[in-house]
């Protein structure tokens, strides 16, 4: 079974979720601070890190700099505060999980969140229609070189479709694409979606689909618009052209 690294600077929340973690069969390995955890991660090698964001010797910003892309880390979000989660999956977490959860779905989800990094799920990024290979950063049988993010034009694409149709503040874009925060006045965070707009209209096109995956502005930032496949399906279908057997079936009504 996987060895989990629990962060919590909480002797008895961390005592409490470590024992109901067990009951699951997965070994759970504890530390009550960075230091602590950053120690642990070198010598025993966990599978997966579970994190408070508040630790007593500071958030777990450095824990996910340093490891988020070596190790799933899944970063637990108290009163279900969206400025929290969106700040974890900006600084590379695999998972953002409100508080309290379900046994059974943490369980899950930490599974889950392993078996993609060890390859056995295919960890793809969905925008849009669009399937996007991290290891290439580009569309999955699109082949074009010049569509392919770069690193940090990924991460704001990952954030962005983790945050589910809702608006990502502009510093935490700047800090998914940057790795720091942003400047006043900057102007990068435009730049940047600027591009990705661009190179997913270039995957959209060589993948053969109606439309690329939009990029909305919005007050204090912007979100990727929610994607409806039965839509997109209907444009194509629409679009393409009528063979001699199909303009029959329009004729007389008949569908396949």
């Amino acid at each position: 079974m996987p060895r989990l690294l629990l962060v919590n600077s909480s002797s008895l929340s961390r005592l409490e979720l470590a024992e109901r973690l067990r009951a699951r069969r997965i070994r759970v390995t504890e530390a009550d601070s960075l230091d602590a955890a950053i120690e642990l991660i070198e010598t025993i090698g966990p599978d997966a890190i579970l994190t408070e964001r508040e630790l007593r010797d500071g958030d777990c910003s450095n824990l996910l700099r340093l490891y988020a892309m070596r190790l799933p880390v899944a970063v637990i979000v108290r009163d279900a505060d969206p400025q929290t989660r969106c700040w974890a999956l900006a600084l590379g977490a695999d998972e953002a999980l409100d508080w309290p959860i379900d046994q059974h779905e943490l369980f899950l989800r930490l599974m889950k969140s392993i078996r993609r990094r060890q390859g056995q799920d295919g960890l793809f990024l969905r925008a849009g229609g669009l399937r996007l290979d991290p290891a290439t950063r580009g569309a999955v049988g699109a082949g074009m070189e010049g569509a392919r993010l770069t690193s940090g034009e990924y991460e704001v694409l990952r954030l962005l479709a983790a945050s589910d149709g809702r608006v990502v503040a502009r510093h935490l874009i700047h800090l998914a694409a940057a790795g720091r925060p942003m400047r006043a006045g900057s102007r990068a965070v435009d730049l940047a979606v600027s591009k990705i707009r661009r190179k997913l209209r270039v995957m959209a096109a060589a993948a053969g689909l109606s439309e690329a995956p939009r990029i909305l502005a919005a007050r204090g930032g912007y979100c990727l618009q929610r994607f409806d496949e039965t839509a997109s399906r209907r444009a194509l279908a629409a679009a393409a052209p009528a063979t001699g057997e199909n303009r029959g079936n329009r004729r007389s009504g008949r569908v396949g």
